[in-house]
Parts: C-alpha cells; sequence; structure tokens
C-alpha cells in the first residue's frame, strides 16, 4: 500500500512558523532560491518517499508488489475530480498536459476550413497540436491576445468569429507573461456561437481555483508536475458529461473497452474517461501523485492560493522598485496567479537568468519570445525568496554583468 502523505496543519494562510515547517518537505529550499515552479514544481519528500518506495517495489518484485498500487490511479482520478468540480468519470489520466490538449482536438471530427481560436501565448502543448491539425485537416487558426479584461477579450472573439468556428482553445494563466484570463465568459461566449471550448490550466490548476462549472468550459487539460507538486509524467483531461462519450480515441488498447471481442467484431468503448486510458500503468507514478495531493489537500485550498498571490504580489512589488525593470504581469490579485514575468530595457533576458542562476542560486525561466524572465511564487516560497531575487537583480544591473 503506498505511503500516505501528510502535511503539517496550517492555520488559515501561512504564518512564518507553519512556512518554515512546509519549507523542510523541500531540501531544494535550502541550497537555491527555487522561483520555478511555473516548469517544475519540486515534489514533497514525503511524496517522493511514496514514488521511490512504489518504485522499489514494482521494479525489483514485479507483478507480486503491483496489487497494493493498484487503486492508487482510481484515488487519483477522484480526487482530481473534487479539486476541480468534476464527475470521476469526467477524468482521463493522462501523462501531461499536451496529452489532454491532443485528446480534445483529435477526439473530434474536423473538415477542411473549420476554424478555432486561440491566443498569442500559447505553450508549445498547445500551439504545436493546432499547427498539426492546420497541416493535416485543413483547419484555420486565428489568435487573439490574452487580457486581463473580459470585455477586451470579448471584443477580440466578435472580431475574429465566422460560421466556422468549432472551438476556442486558450490557457487560464499564460505562460509567457503570467496574465490570468477570466474563462466564464470566454467559454459562454463559445457556447452561444455554436463553438466548444478547452482551457490549458497547467499554470492555475493548484495555485489558484479552478472549477470546470464555474468555467462552464467543455474540456480541459492539466498536469501533475507543476502547481500540483507531483511527478514528471502526470497528467488529467476533463471533458463535459457526454462529450467524453463523444470524443474519438485515436489509440486504444487493453483497458479502452468495456467489452470487446475480435471474433464477433463487436467493442464498446468506456463512456468515461477511461476510453483513453490503456496499456501497462505507471502505478509507482499515481502513487506519487496521490501523495502529492494529498500533501496539497492538507495544506488548504484557500491557504495556498492566498499565499501564492500575497508572495507573486511582493515578486511585483520588488521588480518594481528596480530601476529599468517592466514588470509584464497585471498587478490585480485576480488576474494573475503565481507567475511574474518581466523585462529590462536593453538587456538580454538570457542572460539574466543565466546571471540570477550562476551567481546567485536562483532559479528562473526565460521567456524568449517576450525577451522576459518569469519567476514563481508557489505555497513555499518566502519573504527571503523575494528579497534575494531582489537584491540578487540589482547587484547583476549595478555591475553590468
Amino acid at each position: 500500500m503506498s505511503e500516505n502523505a501528510t502535511s503539517p496543519g496550517l492555520a488559515a494562510g501561512f504564518a512564518e512558523e507553519r512556512l518554515t515547517e512546509v519549507r523542510r518537505a523541500f531540501p531544494i529550499l535550502s541550497r537555491v532560491c527555487y522561483l520555478n515552479t511555473g516548469t517544475y514544481g519540486p515534489m514533497p519528500e514525503p511524496a517522493l518517499q511514496t514514488l521511490l518506495h512504489a518504485t522499489e517495489c514494482l521494479e525489483r518484485d514485479g507483478v507480486a508488489s503491483s496489487y497494493p498500487f493498484a487503486d492508487d490511479a482510481r484515488e487519483v482520478r477522484r480526487m482530481l475530480a473534487a479539486l476541480i468540480g468534476a464527475g470521476v468519470g469526467e477524468i482521463a489520466l493522462t501523462r501531461n498536459a499536451t496529452d489532454g490538449i491532443n485528446l480534445g482536438l483529435a477526439g473530434l471530427s474536423w473538415r477542411a476550413g473549420d476554424e478555432i481560436i486561440t491566443t498569442t501565448e500559447e505553450h508549445e502543448a498547445v500551439w504545436q497540436p493546432l499547427l498539426h491539425l492546420q497541416q493535416t485537416a485543413g483547419v484555420r487558426v486565428h489568435r487573439m491576445e490574452p487580457l486581463p479584461e473580459p470585455d477586451d477579450m470579448l471584443r477580440q472573439l466578435n472580431r475574429l468569429r465566422s460560421d466556422r468556428l468549432r472551438l476556442v482553445v486558450f490557457s487560464h494563466v499564460s505562460c509567457e507573461t503570467g496574465v490570468r484570463v477570466e474563462p466564464q465568459s470566454i467559454c459562454r461566449w463559445a457556447r452561444e456561437h455554436g463553438a466548444l471550448s478547452l482551457v490549458d490550466v497547467a499554470q492555475s490548476c493548484g495555485a489558484v481555483p479552478v472549477s470546470v462549472e464555474s468555467m462552464g468550459c467543455d474540456m480541459l487539460a492539466g498536469n501533475g508536475h507543476k502547481w500540483l507538486h507531483g511527478p514528471k509524467g502526470t497528467g488529467f483531461f476533463y471533458a463535459r458529461g457526454i462529450l467524453m462519450s463523444k470524443l474519438v480515441p485515436r489509440h486504444v488498447g487493453a483497458g479502452s473497452f468495456q467489452s470487446a471481442a475480435l471474433e464477433t467484431g463487436t467493442g464498446l468503448l468506456w463512456e468515461t474517461g477511461e476510453r483513453f486510458e490503456y496499456g501497462t500503468r505507471p502505478y509507482a507514478l499515481m502513487a506519487g501523485w496521490k501523495s502529492s495531493l494529498e500533501w496539497m489537500a492538507g495544506l488548504g485550498a484557500a491557504n495556498v492560493t492566498e499565499h501564492v498571490l500575497a508572495m507573486s504580489g511582493r515578486l511585483m512589488e520588488a521588480l518594481g522598485r528596480l530601476p529599468y525593470v517592466r514588470v509584464l504581469t497585471p498587478s490585480g490579485s485576480d488576474q494573475r496567479a503565481g507567475m511574474v514575468s518581466f523585462a529590462v530595457d536593453g538587456r538580454d533576458a538570457g542572460s539574466l537568468g543565466q546571471g540570477l542562476w550562476q551567481k546567485h542560486t536562483v532559479v528562473t525561466r526565460h521567456v524568449p519570445r517576450k525577451n522576459a524572465v518569469r519567476v514563481s511564487a508557489a505555497h513555499f516560497t518566502s519573504h527571503a525568496d523575494v528579497e534575494k531575487l531582489e537584491t540578487a537583480l540589482k547587484d547583476i544591473l549595478e555591475s553590468g554583468n
């Protein structure tokens, strides 16, 4: 049986002494200033130990050890469904958000000339599958700028609308500028104009609230290795109600069918997300992810969001005090999540990021298309982390290196 990861009980908010307890679960924080959860969220130590224990059992003992871990995937599905307010059957377990985006796109039928609207700041997980669909199915893809004000988004949508529109696909939080768009109005607009909606929540789920009911989205894709602090190779896909049963899997195998017989040519796919799950399962990853989800649940979602928004706000304040620094992320707490992107006039962002790491052990992310540096405030980020970034960046700018 997988080991249970419990987290220190946190009162409302993250008091300094409680934050110290939380940070002890992440040994890396004693060695570096980790501001890149938007790429990889490190696993809490109890969850990592669960993953390692499960891996050791499964790889050393083979099938003799697989049975105790068989229920972990079902529990992960249940926990994810509860997290986003979905039905258990509306969730498919995947390897990452890219898988989910592809399941949604490939599961629909397309005709040449069909149209899709997306944004100018999508991750490769979105725009490359769209490019492939454009090349193979002849669809047309239009782009709009992700903006925090709903009215601005609706104006762009109305300008791009056509009778051939089939889908609106966008990120809840931009991986480039950190802007958090308001998904409810976008999904409602899509529905009113006969189109489906697909939301990438890779940079929001686990940091800020994600509710499929509130969003009104038709499909949604996320991952486990960022703000949910699970293992790499974990993700999920959501499709609303009957839509899940209408999406056509392009790959199937053992587990996809509720019943099947090659002799009679009959087969009935599961109507739930299990139609997209097949073959040998990553039991150890599921054990580790279950443990990470338990850890995050123990912290309290409201506490996590409160801390993430408070610390991303502190990052913005610190960056705003430095000369020549332009913050690209909106300041409103409802218009951002955990990530803050900034550019420095006349400086190459890639070199800045290298300097922050090599000289000050501050881990950040380069955003090439914006010539920007992205920093992430997670549930373990401290005031000292913010101060270290400010001091390190000031040193680099003043030294000219």
